[in-house]
């Protein structure tokens, strides 16, 4: 995949009017592509600026939100009182949120961030009773805890590297999560290395929730 840089500039915007007013006159295929190429920026710029702080592969976001660029030349109006950049920026942010949300079993299984810093930042059993309603019972709160056991238990028995980043990401340490970047500055590793052992290591989490049938059949219930 081509780096922002080496992708073909925005066009004017006198000249890309133009472009899309012909496009939908003749429906030509040449300048769809032509649309679709000077605006790929659009969709490197949305991932990297706003899906950078997940665990999927960065690589794999920028290709699904090509996706959604291709939606909005075809579906964008020219008519409309609105800019093509924020008319793609949806576009390209649904088609993500769809992919994500069909690939969330590997994340929202056991709700890891929420339990982890929910614990790290909890000195005292009052933040944990408020974090979790006034309301909550007595099972609601023996669960919770067994399931934070549960997952940081799984967590200490993964392979170093693999450790520290899931701890780092998810705010294990000290309740503050971190972006990929950030995991990678302070790891030595780009962050397309961790973004990879990420999408490696959740899977690997999963599965060990899943063989330890019970607990897990609580919490899938739970969710």
């Amino acid at each position: 995949m081509m780096e922002t840089e080496q992708l073909p500039l925005p066009l004017e915007k006198e000249t890309q009017e133009l472009y899309f007013i012909n496009y939908q006159l003749s429906n030509d295929s040449d300048i769809k592509n032509k649309l679709i190429e000077h605006n790929m920026r659009l969709t490197n710029k949305r991932v990297y600026n706003h899906f950078c702080n997940t665990p999927y592969d960065l690589e794999d976001l920028v290709s699904v939100g090509y996706e959604g660029l291709v939606k909005s030349v075809i579906g964008y109006d020219i008519k409309r009182n609105v800019s093509f950049s924020r008319y793609a920026y949806k576009a390209i942010d649904n088609t993500i949120i769809d992919y994500m949300a069909k690939e969330k079993k590997y994340l929202d299984v056991f709700h890891l961030e929420e339990n982890v810093r929910l614990r790290t930042n909890s000195k005292s059993n009052l933040e944990y009773k408020d974090v979790l309603g006034t309301e909550a019972s007595a099972l609601d709160n023996i669960l919770m805890e067994e399931e934070y056991n549960l997952v940081r238990e799984i967590v200490e028995s993964l392979p170093e590297k693999k450790k520290i980043i899931i701890k780092e990401l998810y705010g294990f340490n000290d309740g503050e999560g971190h972006t990929l970047m950030e995991v990678g500055k302070k790891m030595g590793m780009s962050y397309q290395n961790v973004s990879k052992i990420v999408k490696q290591t959740l899977p690997i989490i999963k599965e060990k929730l899943e063989k330890n049938d019970e607990s897990y059949k609580r919490l899938v219930k739970r969710r």
